[in-house]
């Protein structure tokens, strides 16, 4: 989900939970704060996932990051936290019992940032969003999907960016979204990205039943 502020990523994105949580344990991993007024939502640790993870019920978890940078300290927490769930997920494949796990990012670039993009110049925090990029390669196989909602793909993994099977992109005006989203939808659609009209988007992927992009 791609668009400038205010051109309703999270509102769809809540409808899109909405259908998923019924077969789908959704995690959403938030600082923005948002998420926990609008939601209905059970914070989060290492101590309770287990706990989370086993219920049938269709409640929503919240990861909440510790500050609103992409830090080291930020960044590690959050593919310390990621990993976990995967292993989880990777142990409920192998055991011949599958779980179905929804990971939604909010603001995308705090949590998978583009490498030009970390918020400190530290190797250490470019090895951890490599190994965020290598779980968003590997988790479809083991049930773990991601939901990565991002103002411009310009600050975003690309790793992370190329495993999205459906973009809905609204308005946007960065020359980055235009090239990136260029492959996907071609390269005269993307030209009516400025000039969007409020709640338009230009969809196309998987989860789209036409085969050529469209603007809804």
């Amino acid at each position: 989900l791609i668009g400038v502020t205010g051109s309703g990523k999270s509102f769809l994105a809540r409808e899109i939970i909405d259908q998923l949580k019924t077969d789908t344990k959704v995690i959403c991993i938030d600082f923005t704060g948002e998420w926990k007024k609008k939601q209905q939502l059970t914070s989060l640790t290492s101590a309770n996932l287990d706990a989370f993870l086993a219920t049938q019920d269709d409640s929503i978890g919240l990861v909440e990051l510790p500050a609103v940078s992409n830090t080291v300290g930020v960044i590690q927490s959050t593919e310390n936290f990621i990993s976990l769930i995967f292993s989880k997920a990777k142990e409920a494949y192998e055991a011949n019992s599958p779980m179905r796990i929804c990971l939604v990012l909010e603001e995308a670039h705090t949590i998978v940032p583009e490498g030009n993009f970390l918020g400190v110049n530290d190797w250490d925090s470019k090895a951890v969003v490599n190994k965020m990029g290598q779980v968003a390669l590997q988790g479809r196989k083991f049930g773990v999907g991601l939901l990565v909602i991002a103002q411009r793909t310009a600050n975003v993994s690309k790793t992370v960016l190329t495993q999205c099977n459906t973009i809905i992109c609204y308005q946007a005006y960065d020359e980055t979204s235009f090239n990136f989203l260029g492959n996907y939808v071609g390269k005269d659609l993307v030209k009516t990205l400025p000039n969007l009209k409020t709640y338009h988007a230009i969809v196309t992927g998987k989860a789209i039943r036409s085969n050529l992009p469209m603007i809804v």
